[in-house]
């Protein structure tokens, strides 16, 4: 059973702490949710090791090509993301 209050709870944990982090997890409405906490370099550095976990076992399984196009989407997802609202304006 998942225990989203718990997930809440280690926010506030990591909050409290003061080290630099980033927390991402999927909350009970199945949407992406995050959070960073640091200076922008710090946080990078959690982002591509990250990224760096995610990639490691596709290339195991699916090869070089499938671990390039998994991380290149997640960064061009990543930008319309960023980006969305600047098209309104």
């Amino acid at each position: 059973m998942i225990d989203y209050k718990k997930a809440e709870q280690a926010k506030k944990l990591l909050e409290e702490s003061g080290v630099d982090y980033t927390l991402a997890y999927i909350d009970e409405n199945n949407k992406a949710t995050g959070n960073v906490q640091g200076t922008v370099l710090k946080a990078t550095y959690c982002a591509i090791a990250i990224m760096q976990a995610i990639g490691e076992p596709i290339r195991d399984r699916h090869g070089d090509k499938a671990a390039v196009a998994t991380l290149r989407n997640m960064t061009m997802k990543a930008l319309q993301l960023i980006y969305k609202d600047s098209k309104k304006e």
